[in-house]
């Protein structure tokens, strides 16, 4: 319980960088961030299912070699996600952001 209580707490901390790029309008190129609602509901959902994902690995791998490949794994498959979902570079109807 502790866990999960310090993984939605992280959650939320992270979800503040996109609220307050949305909220001040700024972004790389000007034009600023543009987070609907929905936005913020998928990518908390994100984070917070890799967070417990990895929560669960961690317990269940012992060696310090496999829970550093496990993260690597958890990382990059967070990042192809976020990806998709951005811009669908695997173009999944229905799911990707193109």
């Amino acid at each position: 319980m502790k866990n999960i209580l310090r993984i939605a707490i992280g959650t939320g901390v992270l979800l503040l960088i996109p609220l307050a790029l949305t909220l001040l309008g700024s972004g790389v190129d000007g034009e600023g961030f543009h987070w609907t609602p929905v936005d913020f509901l998928v990518m908390g959902a994100l984070i917070f299912i890799t967070g417990c994902i990895y929560e669960l690995g961690i317990k269940q791998v012992r060696n310090s070699t496999k829970r550093i490949l496990l993260a690597i794994v958890l990382v990059v498959a967070f990042f192809l996600v976020w990806v998709d979902l951005a811009v669908g570079i695997f173009n999944i109807p229905g799911v990707s952001g193109s």
